[in-house]
């Protein structure tokens, strides 16, 4: 069974970009806008934090008139992603449930 590393690692691009929970929600959009991608990784150090989209900004910023220059990335990123280790099904899983808006808890 292929792993999620397996996915990255036939990816053409296979930089993944980041951005720290302390910076601005203007600066992650700014950056997924120079590198032309959608998503970033969270990362408090060497750990992954979550991730935020553009997604997010468009609902949990823009559509509320929020500023995106004063929020920062911690208050709307979302739960940490599976990590590459783990097999496709489970990143299958966590992606329908997220789709669905399902919680395991």
């Amino acid at each position: 069974m292929k792993t999620a590393a397996d996915l990255l690692k036939s990816k053409p691009y296979r930089t993944v970009h980041t951005i720290t929970p302390t910076a601005s929600v203007f600066d992650a959009v700014t950056l997924m806008a120079d590198k032309d991608i959608g998503a970033l990784l969270v990362m408090e150090g060497a750990e992954v934090a979550g991730m935020i989209t553009e997604r997010d900004y468009a609902r949990k910023i823009a559509l509320m008139s929020r500023s995106s220059s004063e929020t920062k990335v911690s208050a709307r990123e979302r739960p940490i992603p599976p990590k590459p280790s783990e097999p496709t099904q489970a990143c299958g899983r966590m992606f329908w449930l997220w789709q669905n808006r399902f919680s395991e808890s």
